[in-house]
């Protein structure tokens, strides 16, 4: 990666380009991304944020759920991109870049999935050996 850069290709299957150089950075890289977004979608929520646009009625989101304990990362997914949409226009207004300029690719989607399961099972676990099961 630091010799050659990144594969031509690197969007269609990582989060960014250093996520292509290495599984271990991969991984690293999406476990990053899920917290900014669920970080994120947790701080939508405690301000009763939603996103309505006018001419883009597809984008509408609002966070009514808990995005720490969300079903899956397309629930995540789902939420985030009309928020994080509008998070890069208020940052252009203010003449700054965008302060997520990442996409989501399919494959992109499945990892922050399995991230979300792997939460979900330790949770679960955790659960279980504090109830005395």
């Amino acid at each position: 990666h630091h010799g050659e850069g990144p594969a031509a290709d690197w969007q269609q299957s990582f989060i960014s380009a250093y996520a292509g150089c290495h599984p271990a950075e991969d991984f690293a890289e999406c476990w990053a991304h899920f917290f900014h977004i669920v970080d994120t979608l947790e701080s939508a929520r405690a301000f009763g944020l939603s996103i309505e646009p006018f001419r883009h009625s597809d984008l509408e989101a609002e966070v009514t759920f808990d995005p720490y304990r969300a079903d899956s990362a397309r629930q995540l997914v789902d939420a985030w991109v009309p928020i994080s949409l509008a998070l890069n226009t208020f940052q252009r207004s203010m003449g700054q870049g965008d302060i997520y300029p990442f996409v989501l690719a399919p494959p992109v989607i499945e990892k922050l999935d399995f991230i979300n399961r792997l939460i979900k099972a330790a949770r679960e676990a955790s659960s279980s050996i504090a109830g005395g099961k």
